[in-house]
């Protein structure tokens, strides 16, 4: 019996008819998990026998608004920082002044702080995948992560049909597939 391809899942996507041209992606087939990725400017392949998975994790994080007000509120704070330390700083210190932009070298340095912290914060919130998802063998461990509704329950499907097809290979008649 040859291999076939049963699903194509992007991570931002979820389920796909065809493959993408580029970018992550992970392939199930009835023998096998494939994983296309990038780590370190290196393009990179993980390949998984599905008789080998013995256990799945899919991990889910929920961004909640309470987490949206609360880093709305750090930089509305961080702003308002700026403006009150900058403005004091003006006329205390007697600095050197950045010629392009006229502003206070101090003043200045307090500005690049502040964005960095923004930037930051915008980089811990909004690269953050979603959730990831961990297919486990003996001594393998293969993670691959996803973004958005559609992805997250498009997940569950591939790890339905992964545990399916790692049935049919192994041969447990105590397993029911529908």
């Amino acid at each position: 019996m040859g291999e076939s391809v049963s699903h194509t899942f992007c991570p931002e996507e979820g389920l796909v008819v065809a493959p993408p041209e580029k970018g992550r992606m992970l392939v199930l087939t009835n023998r096998r998990i494939i994983a296309f990725g990038q780590s370190d400017g290196m393009r990179q392949t993980l390949l998984l026998p599905v008789e080998e998975v013995k256990a799945v994790s899919v991990n889910v994080g929920h961004r909640s608004k309470g987490a949206l007000f609360q880093g709305g509120l750090m930089v509305v704070a961080a702003v308002f920082f700026y403006v009150l330390l900058a403005y004091w700083l003006t006329g205390r210190i007697d600095g050197p002044t950045v010629p392009i932009i006229r502003m206070d070298l101090v003043a200045f340095v307090v500005f690049l702080a502040v964005l960095t912290g923004v930037a930051m914060l915008a980089q811990v919130y909004f690269a953050k995948p979603d959730g990831e998802v961990t297919f486990q063998g003996e001594g393998v461990k293969l993670t691959f992560p996803f973004r958005g509704e559609t992805a997250e329950a498009d997940i569950y499907q591939v790890v339905n049909t992964a545990f399916a097809a790692r049935q049919t290979v192994v041969g447990d008649p105590s397993v029911i597939t529908k």
